[in-house]
């Protein structure tokens, strides 16, 4: 009897291993597609992904942003929704609600997580640009171009940080990745020279 059980318990752990590498396998797969924009194909994967493995956070974050992208914004505020309520301090999951809630035209509900999000990250000038455009949805242009000035004063400040990673590549003797840095660098500051 014992033996029966114990090999039924291997057969068990055998298929769910087997299930995570099918799962992880399909994810990949989905990534790729996901970051060629083929939306259509990384659905399918990833829809095959959480078949294998329900649970897996990141697929079904990746999901909301495959259906975010296909315009389907009610099926992404469902998942964004769900994600967030697993992962109360995922910035990233919060944002990417918000963003939904704009392109759904549900700009209460926008607003509502904007000022939190806000207040946990002051910097961030997309919060500002999205704020801008909630502005300007509701035609408050001086909220709107106020808030297109804040985001903007970030992004500029955030060029010091290409700058300083493009010295440090290139004190590695990683050309390469310090011309990048500075192209990017380069690409923020180009208004500012003035």
């Amino acid at each position: 009897m014992k033996k029966i059980l114990l090999f039924f318990s291997f057969t068990i752990l055998l298929s769910s291993c087997n299930n995570i590498q099918k799962a992880q396998a399909f994810y990949l797969d989905a990534v790729k597609e996901y970051k060629e924009q083929n939306f259509e194909q990384a659905l399918l994967l990833i829809n095959k992904t959480l078949y294998f493995k329900p649970d897996f956070y990141q697929a079904k974050f990746l999901k909301g942003k495959i259906l975010f992208y296909s315009k389907d914004y009610s099926a992404s505020i469902d998942i964004f929704q769900k994600l967030t309520k697993i992962q109360k301090e995922n910035f990233d999951c919060k944002f990417w609600l918000l963003r939904c809630y704009i392109f759904n035209s549900e700009l209460d509900k926008a607003k509502i997580y904007l000022k939190e999000l806000i207040r946990t990250n002051t910097e961030d000038w997309r919060l500002y640009y999205y704020r801008a455009l909630i502005a300007k949805q509701q035609n408050n242009f001086e909220d709107y171009f106020s808030n297109l000035n804040t985001a903007d004063t970030f992004i500029k400040d955030s060029s010091v940080v290409y700058l300083d990673l493009a010295l440090f590549w290139q004190e590695l003797g990683l050309q390469e990745r310090s011309t990048l840095c500075f192209s990017k660098a380069e690409m923020l500051n180009t208004r500012y020279l003035e």
